[in-house]
């Protein structure tokens, strides 16, 4: 599933009764989510791949295949494949509370991280 360049709400793979949202996002080697920080917690499982992560106030670390990170809410963070990358985010935010949505609808974009690529 190549999804490089979607908000990560186009790739869904679950959108629970708790407004809890689920996605895959690819990301080949070199690829940067500039600092960014979120209004709620993100869970972020990497399914292949790895990725540093640096978060200001704490020391960076790289998280490989198998492995799970958690950020809190409001910390900013800059991450980076170091190995093309295939990651499973949960994430309380960008999704309408439960009672805003009609029974079915889709869940609403997210809004789009500014993701680089080495040289552009």
């Amino acid at each position: 599933m190549n999804v490089y360049g979607a908000v990560l709400s186009g790739a869904v793979v679950s959108f629970g009764e708790h407004g809890i949202l689920s996605s895959f996002f690819k990301m080949a080697r070199g690829d940067q989510f500039k600092k960014h920080k979120h209004r709620e917690w993100v869970q972020v499982i990497v399914v292949s791949g790895a990725v540093e992560v640096v978060q200001d106030g704490a020391d960076p670390f790289t998280c490989h295949a198998g492995e799970v990170y958690f950020l809190e809410p409001g910390h900013p963070h800059v991450e980076t494949a170091v190995e093309d990358s295939l990651l499973l985010v949960t994430t309380a935010e960008d999704a309408p509370p439960p009672a805003k949505r009609k029974a079915g609808a889709a869940a609403a974009p997210a809004p789009a991280l500014e993701a680089s690529r080495p040289g552009g």
